[in-house]
């Protein structure tokens, strides 16, 4: 891939496969990749992310470093190449093959125009279909991979992990007066109440823990990997999702007017029956689906297996990062949660985007209380 914005470097993928690497004394093995800038550009500075795809050893580990530099001629004038590893993990003697993917992002920024910033961030309708970048949020400064998608929305392809205790304010967040999270790892009762009890880190929280469907619950898992033993970024109760704001809906099919997501952003919102504007549902048609199908299973074209298979591989990478319910975390590694902004019913239960290996469900329901994962979405 190559990307031309004015004044900031031009990066070009030299090299798109990575390359296979044996190892032959027991060291770390590696795979490398060249970067090359233009002439008469500033040496590149990378954002980098890497994502393990299938068969890369199981002891992967994500890590980017710079190697070296060297010159070389081309036939339009001379290009500075810079080389940059990815280091496996120490593993035993072999070759191993691996795909690794890897976005290049230019510090100064991709989209033309465009802040860095994900708050009030103009770029995704001159973002080109399929593109990516990376946007800051600015309540906490971490880096988010976003993608323009084939539905002409920009979605977040990574949890979002925005920590307990964050004071949101009306300049960071879509809400008309401050609102201070729970407690890291602890939940705050009746939206505004003070903390009542704190969670401590582990799988299994006490019971008092994403149990009421009224309170605002957060966990930060402090992880990146989703397994059966282990939560990974963060689970938030629809309470916290919605700041509170959803606390008053009684009525089903109704969007909560305020979110946990950067100003500018939203929950993706989803509906029962017909509406093939709803953003979940928009994303099931995008993906093969139809506004008549409520779930997607062995019966369906396409199968629950089809849409499990787009969502959760790349570009949207979806993750089987499971849910809490009155303490126990269960099924990490398999199945899929995430908020929607949308009520279900009375104030006990709110819609998600529900899927695992060979099911899928765009407006699936689910009590407030239990902790699930957000994406947020922008257009």
């Amino acid at each position: 891939n190559s990307y031309d914005t004015p004044n900031n470097t031009k990066l070009l993928g030299t090299n798109n496969n990575i390359n296979t690497g044996t190892n032959t004394t027991g060291d770390t093995g590696s795979w490398s990749m060249k970067l090359a800038a233009v002439s008469g550009y500033t040496p590149p500075t990378i954002l980098n992310s890497f994502n393990n795809y299938h068969n890369v050893p199981a002891t992967y580990t994500q890590i980017a470093s710079y190697n070296s530099t060297t010159a070389s001629a081309s036939s339009t004038g001379a290009t500075v190449q810079a080389k940059y590893q990815i280091y496996t993990g120490s593993e035993a003697y072999g070759t191993y093959t691996g795909k690794v993917k890897y976005t290049m992002v230019h510090p100064n920024d991709i989209v033309t125009g465009a802040t860095t910033n994900m708050q009030n961030w103009a770029g995704c309708s001159s973002l080109a279909t399929g593109s990516e970048t990376f946007l800051k949020d600015t309540r906490d400064n971490k880096y988010y991979r976003i993608v323009k998608y084939y539905d002409g929305k920009c979605w977040m392809t990574e949890n979002l992990d925005l920590a307990g205790g964050t004071t949101l304010t009306y300049q960071d967040t879509d809400m008309p007066e401050n609102y201070t999270l729970p407690t890291a790892n602890g939940f705050q009762a009746g939206n505004k109440l003070p903390e009542s009890e704190t969670i401590t880190s582990g799988t299994s929280l006490p019971s008092t823990a994403f149990s009421d469907n009224t309170q605002a619950y957060v966990f930060n898992s402090g992880n990146t990997t989703c397994n059966s033993s282990s939560p990974c970024y963060s689970y938030y109760s629809w309470t916290t999702a919605t700041l509170g704001s959803g606390l008053s809906i009684t009525t089903d099919n109704t969007d909560a007017p305020y979110s946990i997501c950067p100003k500018g952003w939203h929950l993706p919102n989803t509906r029962t029956g017909t509406d093939d504007t709803a953003d979940f549902r928009k994303l099931m048609i995008t993906l093969g689906g139809s506004a008549e199908i409520e779930t997607y299973d062995s019966a369906t074209t396409p199968t629950g297996a089809d849409i499990f298979s787009s969502l959760s591989s790349a570009p949207l990478s979806f993750l089987q990062a499971g849910y809490y319910d009155s303490g126990p975390f269960d099924s990490g590694g398999s199945r899929s949660y995430y908020w929607s902004s949308t009520s279900y019913g009375t104030n006990m239960a709110a819609r998600r985007l529900y899927f695992y290996s060979n099911y899928a469900g765009p407006a699936n329901s689910s009590y407030r209380r239990r902790g699930h994962s957000v994406r947020c979405i922008t257009e």
